[in-house]
């Protein structure tokens, strides 16, 4: 099996001037989809194509907050709060819920500052 791989972007330089403004909005669509297309190729499309960001907010134990994303979010989860090891900190809840123009969720955690920063990925469909 070949592993496939590809640069974050579509090189337009390589390609003649002409022939690159004739391809403008195929150049633009590579762009924006390269790695769901090299993702594709090597065998990793499912029932539900998705693409993953990562975010760090600041987050208060038990307090409902809201993120302002774009974009169909399939799922959020709790990556980790960002404490020191000494502090124990133990996350013991986290949910999430689908808001306009983003998304509401709560996280509750033992031990430790009661507001950490929280790092978060999102999942949305594509």
């Amino acid at each position: 099996m070949t592993l496939i791989t590809a640069t974050e972007t579509f090189d337009e330089e390589l390609l003649d001037p002409e022939l690159s403004e004739d391809l403008a909005e195929l150049i633009e669509w590579l762009n924006a989809n390269m790695q769901n297309i090299v993702s594709a190729l090597n065998g990793g499309i499912s029932d539900q194509n998705t693409s993953i960001q990562s975010f760090e907010v600041k987050a208060t134990s038990g307090v409902k907050q809201f993120v302002r994303v774009d974009g169909d979010i399939s799922h959020v989860e709790v990556s980790r709060v960002v404490s020191q090891p000494d502090t124990q900190s133990t996350i013991t809840g986290f949910n999430w819920w689908p808001a306009t123009g983003g998304f509401e969720f709560l996280v509750k955690w033992e031990n430790g500052s009661n507001t950490y920063n929280v790092q978060l990925r999102v999942h949305f469909n594509v």
